[in-house]
């Protein structure tokens, strides 16, 4: 996330909720600065990471894989 390592984009998001919806009534096109003060559930901000900064070709179940990852961390460190 440092300056020049990436773009966070939000066009052409949705083709990435496709795959793995967001399940928390998350917007899937916040901005960056929104994100990292969000409070939303871990797992959609894992999947809106995903699909706005990372944007690999995970399959629905690496993505489910995501969603769990992200909330077994949320629920260990909080």
């Amino acid at each position: 996330m440092k300056p020049g390592g990436g773009e966070w984009i939000t066009k052409n998001a949705d083709k990435y909720y496709a795959k793995r919806p967001l399940e928390h009534g998350t917007s899937g096109k916040m901005t960056y600065e929104e994100f990292i003060s969000a409070t939303n559930d871990p797992g959609d901000l894992a999947l809106v990471f995903h699909a706005l900064y990372e944007r690999s070709g995970d399959n629905k179940e690496t993505l489910d894989d995501r969603v769990d990852f992200a909330n077994t961390w949320y629920k260990s460190l909080k």
